[in-house]
């Protein structure tokens, strides 16, 4: 069978409507900025690493705006920054619910001298690119019964999966600093439990704002849109480079891995209405 791009995602890259055109510049603006911090050997800090934020933040959101009202986009990233700050404050007051961490200042503006504004575009990002990730390794299984509860178990996973991967990136950047427990498992100093409360705390998140992403108006919701897959790939390999040219081979193996296992699966689901199209084109003819 010889593949070619389905015309979902090929509108999704070439003949893109109004009003997907400033959502496209911004992924590309996004790619060229994680590009330079990749190839560059100089570590950018202060104003860079905050537009490279701030690009990926607004694409996020642009990128979901494309099909739903911005309104509640933006309510659902709102209440997805607001929750995951909230959740990082405790931890920084009591220790609860992720462990006893504290921010430093090179992680920029905190919020009440306790948790960094940072974070909560950081939820934004890691939260919304998960799920358009998920979405697409979903795509073949859109039909099935439970496909929103896959959906939002597929999309924790991820979203703590990146913050696993950010860890190592966090530690070179003196973004944050853990302190000792009593459990014996850690993951650069980070807890292994903090990975599975994060999992718990992103499913609640979703579960709040996945009303929010129902299409009311008619439309095709099965789009191919494969900007989510770019933001997450760019953002990995980033956290990747870095800790190649640190030395943290332990963080290089699970970056390296967790690439490939998602990356595969998510070109499947890109394909995926070619494959449909073409057999039952088939099937139609016999």
């Amino acid at each position: 069978m010889h593949y070619q791009l389905p015309n979902t995602a090929a509108s999704s890259i070439g003949s893109a409507t109004k009003s997907q055109k400033p959502h496209y510049v911004i992924i590309v603006l996004t790619m060229a900025v994680m590009a330079l911090e990749i190839s560059s050997s100089r570590v950018h800090t202060g104003a860079w690493e905050v537009l490279l934020l701030l690009l990926a933040t607004v694409g996020s959101i642009s990128g979901l705006a494309v099909q739903l009202p911005l309104q509640s986009v933006l309510f659902a990233a709102l209440l997805t920054a607001s929750m995951g700050c909230a959740a990082h404050a405790l931890s920084v007051l009591t220790g609860i619910p992720f462990g006893p961490i504290a921010f430093g200042q090179t992680i920029g503006l905190k919020l009440f001298k306790t948790v960094p504004l940072a974070m909560g575009a950081v939820w934004i990002v890691f939260t919304f690119s998960s799920r358009g990730v998920a979405r697409l390794i979903l795509r073949p299984w859109r039909q099935v019964p439970n496909y929103g509860f896959w959906l939002m178990g597929l999309t924790a996973v991820f979203t703590s999966a990146l913050f696993a991967a950010l860890e190592p990136f966090g530690k070179l950047r003196h973004f944050w600093l853990w302190q000792h427990t009593k459990m014996r498992f850690t993951w650069f100093d980070a807890p292994v439990l903090y990975y599975f409360v994060l999992s718990f705390m992103a499913l609640i998140i979703l579960g709040m704002i996945s009303p929010f992403f129902i299409r009311k108006q008619p439309g095709e919701s099965d789009r191919s849109d494969i900007t989510p897959l770019l933001v997450w790939l760019g953002g990995l390999a980033m956290f990747l480079t870095a800790s190649i040219r640190a030395g943290q081979w332990n963080a290089v193996i699970f970056d390296a891995a967790l690439m490939a296992s998602v990356t595969l699966p998510s070109l499947r689901g890109v394909f995926w209405k070619t494959e449909k199209t073409e057999s039952e084109s088939a099937e139609r003819t016999a």
